[in-house]
């Protein structure tokens, strides 16, 4: 693991993010622990993207609260020229307001990369028109990067003509943490399916489909349970899989989701639309299987892998085998260095 001791003599890194203890804050996390060795990197935080508001009065009350929590636990004094400052989000120095931050913190850069983190175009879950062209987002908000680095092989696919520095590069769980429970029981009349994640980003399908298919299924095998987890420590979120036997994924945006890499390394195989981390790791009907974003198939899904436990615990002692063979610390730590590397 890297030490991050300073050195003016290491190119400085900034990598904005989101929020604490979320998947941009996972990512660059990752980075820091990994590279710090070989530069000086400093994490800024947006704190919330205002434009998303959680349907529940209560949700917008916890939201505000732990703004205020975070603003002050993780307040930061960067200032000063930087040789690359990473956007996680490709709005974060728009949409998001972070450029008037960085213009009052007198913060300088001679690179900038925007991370694109959201399957499918165009990217789900901002104020973005639906019929605006590639080249009119490209020259809207990704025509000032130096570089574009994508979540997924996917989004690659959409940018790598724009920018020849366009490269897939996220993080990796710890795989001693996340790991297989070998006692689990496969044969009784129980199924529980997991769902992790924030339930509010209408483009994850979870009320509008994970919920109505589990439900459904429900009526036609009791034993069906839903069991989910919106927050929580890395090691809660662990043990939260030990007696889950698969998982639903409806979403249409997403480049992981880390639902899916949670639990592949846990020895859980997915049901999944075909986006993001399940696209490049799941073979159909081998490690996990691939459905539309319909609540009928989902259902004829869930109801297939109850009445054969036998394909489900073959998917399940697959899954993390072959996500490891694909994704892995090593990888994105090189992706990341690469990148870094490519721009100094």
């Amino acid at each position: 693991m890297a030490t991050p001791v300073k050195n003016e003599n290491r190119p400085r890194i900034l990598i904005v993010a989101d929020k604490p203890n979320w998947a941009y804050h996972q990512i660059a996390m990752f980075i820091k622990t990994q590279l710090s060795d070989r530069y000086d990197i400093d994490i800024e935080f947006l704190i919330f993207n205002d434009n998303i508001k959680p349907r529940k009065i209560y949700n917008r009350i916890i939201k505000e609260t732990k703004k205020f929590y975070y603003s002050y636990k993780y307040k930061n004094n960067t200032i000063g020229e930087y040789d690359i400052v990473l956007y996680l989000g490709w709005y974060m120095d728009t949409m998001g307001g972070y450029k008037s931050q960085v213009n009052a913190k007198k913060i300088k850069t001679k690179r900038i990369i925007k991370g694109i983190y959201t399957d499918g175009f165009p990217p789900k879950g901002y104020t973005i028109p639906n019929k605006i062209s590639r080249e009119q987002f490209y020259s809207e908000y990704l025509s000032d990067a130096d570089a574009i680095v994508c979540g997924s092989k996917n989004i690659v696919n959409f940018y790598k003509n724009f920018n020849k520095y366009t490269i897939y590069a996220n993080s990796f769980l710890d795989a001693d943490l996340f790991k297989p429970n070998l006692k689990k029981n496969y044969y009784g009349k129980t199924l529980n399916i997991g769902w992790t994640g924030n339930p509010e980003r209408e483009f994850k399908g979870y009320y509008d489909f994970v919920v109505p298919a589990v439900n459904k299924a429900q009526t036609q095998r009791p034993g069906i349970n839903l069991k989910t987890k919106f927050h929580g420590s890395m090691k809660s979120l662990a043990s939260f899989y030990n007696d889950i036997h698969l998982t639903v994924i409806a979403s249409e945006a997403d480049a992981g989701p880390s639902l899916f890499a949670e639990a592949a390394l846990s020895g859980v195989m997915s049901i999944s639309t075909v986006i993001g981390w399940p696209s490049q790791i799941i073979e159909n009907k081998v490690n996990g299987i691939f459905v539309k974003r319909d609540v009928e198939e989902i259902v004829k899904t869930i109801i297939y892998l109850y009445d054969s436990r036998d394909v489900l615990e073959m998917m399940n002692n697959r899954i993390r085998k072959d996500y490891l063979l694909l994704e892995n610390t090593e990888f994105h730590k090189n992706q990341w260095d690469q990148l870094f590397r490519s721009l100094l």
